[in-house]
């Protein structure tokens, strides 16, 4: 995990409701997800079950403005099945966080 800007506000954590941006990429670089291709961020609760826990992990400290990115092993996104044709089994992640507001 490496953060790549520091925002402000209140701080993310388990419980909390959170709206960010995402890019989920493969190892390699190839995009997996992006949320700004839908030109709408994602909002959820972390901890809760729509979410890989890798993610809500490394989103947790972050404040509004912030960016990070957090390196998942595949053994801790989709292991040894993978996701459809999307994510190949055993595949590590990256992704790119933009938090835009905590609740």
């Amino acid at each position: 995990t490496k953060d790549l800007e520091i925002g402000g506000g209140t701080m993310a954590d388990m419980g909390r409701s959170v709206t960010f941006h995402y890019v989920m990429r493969l190892a390699d670089g190839r995009i997996v997800e992006d949320t700004h291709g839908f030109d709408q961020p994602r909002t959820t609760e972390l901890g809760g079950n729509d979410l890989l826990p890798a993610i809500a992990r490394g989103i947790v400290g972050m404040r509004a403005g912030g960016r990070r990115q957090i390196k998942i092993p595949a053994f801790m996104a989709f292991g040894e099945h993978g996701l459809g044709t999307q994510v190949p089994p055993n595949s590590d992640l990256v992704v790119e966080v933009e938090v835009i507001k905590v609740e």
